[in-house]
């Protein structure tokens, strides 16, 4: 939250248990992380913002999805409840493991066009993919390499590693999604994903800079 009001975005806290309905005035709303589920009036609620050219960014983290199932499917999101792991070795470089893959592939989307070779860190990242609708836009945002495979996580939380199987890289971390007519972009990805605004070769991007990047242009999307 301070890094947002840093550069000049007023952020509010949201329950929607208690006023039913997202405000009109709010540009962009942000689920991040959620450990808990929603109630279905809430998701009626973010269904209803969206529908009203409204703008969400939803940050997942692996094997959970905040009981927002339906608004998922309604834009074809599919998610994956692996964990992405970088075999690769550059995270050893700034100190990281390789539950964090590195993404210096991005999408062609004005999320990530000023990206360029940035290089990004997603610690406890997973995968996630777009089902092909008719009145939908699915944009790739952030893309893991070809060194990064994806392992299944127990239900007791425990990381099933087979040291022996081929990467299968590079999987997607986020997603854009638009529609025509009232509806604003839906930006999907793990629950540390970020993003930026101006990054130059081999500059390191922080997880608050892709949450402003996509905040701002759901924004944008919700102000036109």
């Amino acid at each position: 939250v301070q890094g947002l009001t840093d550069q000049n975005y007023q952020v509010e806290p949201l329950n929607l248990v208690d006023v039913e309905t997202v405000p009109p005035d709010a540009n962009v709303v942000v689920v991040a992380g959620p450990t808990q589920d929603f109630f279905p009036a809430e998701v009626a609620a973010l269904e209803t913002y969206l529908s009203g050219g409204g703008g969400v960014l939803l940050m997942l983290d692996p094997r959970l999805d905040g009981g927002l199932n339906s608004l998922l499917d309604d834009w074809g999101v599919i998610l994956d409840d692996r964990l992405v792991l970088d075999t690769s070795g550059a995270g050893q470089f700034v100190g990281l493991g390789p539950a964090a893959p590195i993404v210096t592939t991005y999408g062609d989307h004005p999320i990530t066009q000023d990206f360029g070779d940035g290089r990004s860190f997603f610690p406890l990242a997973r995968p996630v993919d777009g089902r092909e609708l008719p009145d939908t836009e699915t944009s790739p945002l952030l893309l893991t390499n070809p060194q990064s495979r994806a392992e299944a996580i127990t239900d007791e939380g425990d990381l099933t590693f087979d040291p022996n199987a081929p990467p299968e890289g590079p999987y997607v971390l986020g997603l854009a999604l638009s529609r025509e007519a009232e509806e604003s972009p839906v930006d999907v990805s793990d629950a540390d994903g970020a993003a930026t605004e101006e990054n130059t070769e081999d500059e390191e991007l922080s997880d608050e800079d892709v949450t402003a990047n996509a905040e701002t242009n759901a924004a944008d999307a919700e102000a036109d």
